[in-house]
């Protein structure tokens, strides 16, 4: 079955917003604790500097807190983001793999490479970035270095301006709350759906390059560009290989990625010919369910002239490179019971035996000369044979029988 085209985008998406959520519900807490705290003062007099510099403090420390828990959701956001573009990449790679091995292999190696890229997101997103690549931790401090500057803005109006406790918590509280624009939320929110949505990017590019199924990627434009942007220039200049696939331009970028393969048939006269060996899922390759991929022996059976010598021209190829891979890998005393070339010789040998059948049917039945034999002569001791006539005998010290 077709995967829909915007399926790694509604993956993304679902993905994002459930650690969103989980982001929403560390600032709602804190938001909820400024307004007890600041409640607590009175809501009559206007704040002294020494109740401001307390609240300062006391609100960077809960902000600290928060940061350490947008931290670690956001790492977990990112690891959760590597597994579901793996999984992603599996789909595609699946309508091909499923012809060559079974459901439950399958699902294990797709498993196996979920867990892979997860444990290497740090290294695909250097990859990806490049020298514009910044540590989650770094960029998390240097956030969390803006809310406090922020917050130390907010308490210098309350003493220049008079605020009271109510106005103060209205200010700061309202900030932190994530349902309200800007601020603390918004830099946090920022953070994490950016850093989220570019661990998906950088997976995905990483296992269409690991793949070793996917011929190019597009790039294609998400519904989030009302106007022309770089996206635009992107998506115009796809499709990428995939060693080339750009990052991600801009924060809340929601472009997305989509891969070309080779159709069935492509895939398997590549396997066949042993141009696959060194990506994930090969070394699982199903080789019972591989040669029932292979022409049968009633297919064989039924091919004209023409179509057996395609088939041979191709499969005496295909046999020669696979040989040389397997020379090249094992020295030149490689493994004749590989199953694979097992398979190929086995096939090449139908067709040949196709082959001199269609030349036997094309020159007819033979006739064979009729043969006249001699009628049988009965030996009789007392009538001379024929070889006895031509025998000369000469008496001498010697007998010598000749014959002419």
């Amino acid at each position: 079955m077709p995967i829909p085209k915007r399926q790694p985008l509604l993956v993304l998406m679902r993905l994002e917003q459930g650690h969103a959520e989980a982001v929403k519900r560390i600032l709602m807490a804190s938001a909820k604790q400024v307004e007890r705290d600041l409640a607590k003062l009175g809501a009559k007099n206007e704040l002294t500097r020494a109740q401001l510099r307390a609240q300062s403090a006391s609100i960077k420390a809960l902000l600290a807190q928060d940061w350490s828990k947008i931290e670690e959701a956001v790492r977990r956001g990112r690891l959760d983001a590597a597994k579901a573009a793996s999984e992603v990449v599996s789909q595609y790679e699946g309508q091909l793999l499923d012809l060559v091995m079974s459901p439950e292999v399958a699902k294990q190696v797709a498993k196996s490479e979920a867990l892979r890229s997860a444990n290497g997101i740090e290294a695909a997103l250097r990859r990806m970035e490049g020298s514009a690549y910044t540590p989650l931790s770094k960029q998390v401090y240097d956030t969390k270095k803006l809310a406090d500057g922020w917050v130390d803005d907010k308490i210098n109006q309350a003493l220049v301006s008079g605020w009271d406790s109510k106005r103060l918590a209205r200010e700061i509280a309202g900030s932190i709350n994530p349902d309200v624009r800007g601020g603390v939320s918004y830099a946090a929110n920022r953070l994490a759906r950016t850093e989220i949505n570019n661990a998906f990017h950088a997976s995905a590019a990483k296992r269409f390059e690991d793949s070793g199924l996917v011929d190019e990627v597009d790039w294609n434009l998400s519904t989030s560009h009302p106007e022309g942007d770089i996206c635009d220039k992107l998506a115009a200049e796809s499709p990428y290989q995939p060693r080339a696939i750009p990052a991600k331009p801009h924060p809340h970028c929601y472009c997305y990625l989509t891969a070309h393969l080779p159709d069935e048939d492509e895939f398997l006269d590549n396997l066949l010919a042993g141009k696959y060996g060194d990506e994930p899922w090969s070394a699982k390759v199903d080789e019972d369910k591989l040669g029932g991929k292979m022409l049968s022996e009633d297919a064989i059976k039924n091919m004209n002239a023409a179509e057996v010598n395609s088939a041979l021209v191709k499969r005496q190829k295909e046999i020669k490179e696979y040989a040389e891979k397997l020379r090249a890998a094992q020295g030149p005393n490689f493994d004749l019971t590989d199953p694979i070339y097992v398979a190929q010789r086995k096939e090449l040998n139908a067709l040949f035996s196709r082959e001199a059948a269609l030349k036997r049917e094309a020159a007819g039945p033979k006739v064979r000369p009729a043969v006249k034999r001699a009628k049988a002569v009965k030996y009789d001791p007392a009538k001379p044979s024929a070889a006895s006539k031509n025998k000369l005998t000469i008496q001498g010290d010697d007998e010598i029988t000749r014959r002419w």
